[in-house]
């Protein structure tokens, strides 16, 4: 269950940290720190290499904004389960 929660905090922050270097790229401040740069272009940190310029910077972001709103609903509920009686019940139960 932790494992569950934790990789949706990490899809999160990953998230987040897309969201800034779209946002700063289209604003001109492209001197990101932890940021890969090849021949000066901005390119986000994924399995695959995305040059920031060749994606449609708004339909992306509104993409992103509702991956994040679902993860988000879904850390909530974990949270909920997570410091509720019933899952540590179940969760000691389960360690006998």
């Amino acid at each position: 269950m932790f494992a569950f929660g934790e990789t949706i905090r990490r899809l999160i922050a990953r998230i987040d940290s897309y969201i800034e270097t779209i946002s700063r790229s289209n604003n001109g401040a492209v001197s990101l720190e932890g940021e890969e740069f090849i021949d000066e272009d901005v390119t986000l940190d994924y399995k695959y290499e995305i040059n920031v310029e060749h994606l449609i910077a708004g339909d992306y972001l509104q993409d992103l904004y509702y991956d994040k709103g679902i993860l988000l609903r879904f850390f909530k509920v974990f949270l909920g389960l997570w410091s509720s009686s019933y899952f540590h019940q179940v969760h000691n139960s389960c360690r006998l």
